[in-house]
């Protein structure tokens, strides 16, 4: 999940915990199961993006076109649901919906080992369980970001995030890499079998939090769901920069499915590289991505916000070239896709 910036509202203040500047968050009991659960459910969900695609080309022999509808099965419930989630979850109690959620994410991923046992294994239930487990991990996330500031105090939220975020970019290094070994050596159905176990022991943890939670609204804020949606979009269609960020955004993952798509394919069909090469080269993602947490903040305040935003971009482009070009390398071809 990514890192989590939250007004607090009067009544998150209200609902927090007393102050624990001795001790931080180590011992609020609350906070560190949701820590808990939220490091289990990272790493399945690290798990699921490597093990699925592999299991596509490499058991059922799935073409380009039906990778790329997989792909698309996967990203469609961020598009559909993604910008009216925080406003439906505001309204309803959150840890009662992520239990909801580790649990329908359990129950979905499970049916895939199931599967594979019966022999009935295709890629319609591929598409199917990636639909059905993104639109929970969207309502999940929702959710998630709205409890976080009841369960510690405002000075302490920080720290909070700190720690999540650093479960975040191990997972996310550790992930791919463990899903590609585990790949190889015990099969793609097993290792998703283990990620549906780790979402059930996330909804455990999640069960362990003893807090009496709130609705997100008080009975003086207005309760009309779609204009909350409407305002927002107005906010967004407003802002020159929030449009142009957004537009930057919005291209760059269209072409960013349209790379993955394929992008499996590639590297086992081409470029030879087993599932354990596959999950190096997903977990290096995840240490660019914990490089760039470093040096965003000091980068953008030595060139400025915008400049970094934009080169940056470009340089996500002229290194992106380096997969293409591996082709012709065969021999060095995991260096250079990694790279």
């Amino acid at each position: 999940m990514n890192s989590i910036v939250r007004r607090f509202r009067p009544q998150d203040a209200a609902v927090a915990p007393s102050s624990r500047s001795r001790t931080g968050l180590w011992l609020n009991r609350n906070f560190m199961n949701l820590w808990g659960a939220e490091t289990i459910s990272q790493f399945g969900s690290q798990i699921t993006p490597v093990a699925i695609p592999l299991l596509a080309a490499l058991t059922l022999d799935a073409t380009p076109f039906q990778m790329g509808i997989l792909a698309a099965a996967g990203g469609l419930p961020v598009l559909v649901i993604g910008f009216v989630a925080g406003a439906w979850v505001d309204r309803l109690r959150r840890r009662p919906l992520m239990i909801a959620m580790d649990i329908g994410r359990a129950v979905a991923l499970i049916a895939i080992p199931v599967a594979a046992f019966l022999d009935m294994l295709s890629i319609p239930l591929l598409m199917t369980v990636a639909v059905l487990t993104g639109i929970q991990t969207v309502i999940f996330n929702a959710a998630y970001a709205s409890l976080l500031p009841n369960l510690v105090d405002r000075a302490e939220l920080a720290d909070a995030n700190g720690k999540l975020y650093a479960s975040m970019s191990v997972s996310q290094v550790a992930g791919p890499a463990l899903a590609g070994t585990l790949i190889s050596l015990i099969s793609a159905p097993f290792v998703i079998l283990i990620d549906s176990v780790s979402y059930g022991l996330s909804g455990w943890f999640i069960t362990r939090i003893r807090h009496q939670e709130h609705h997100g609204k008080t009975p003086g804020e207005t309760t009309h769901f779609w204009r909350e949606v409407r305002e927002g979009l107005a906010a967004l269609v407003s802002s020159p920069v929030l449009r142009a960020v957004t537009a930057s955004s919005a291209t760059i993952n269209l072409a960013g499915y349209m790379f993955l798509a394929v992008y499996v394919l590639y590297m086992t069909d081409d470029l030879g590289l087993s599932a354990t090469g596959v999950g190096l080269v997903y977990a290096s993602g995840g240490v660019g991505s914990l490089l760039g947490s470093v040096v965003a903040r000091p980068v953008s305040e030595r060139f400025g916000v915008g400049p970094t935003l934009i080169w940056s971009a470009v340089g996500f482009g002229v290194f992106g070239l380096t997969v293409p070009v591996a082709i012709l390398v065969p021999e060095h071809a995991l260096p250079l896709v990694i790279f």
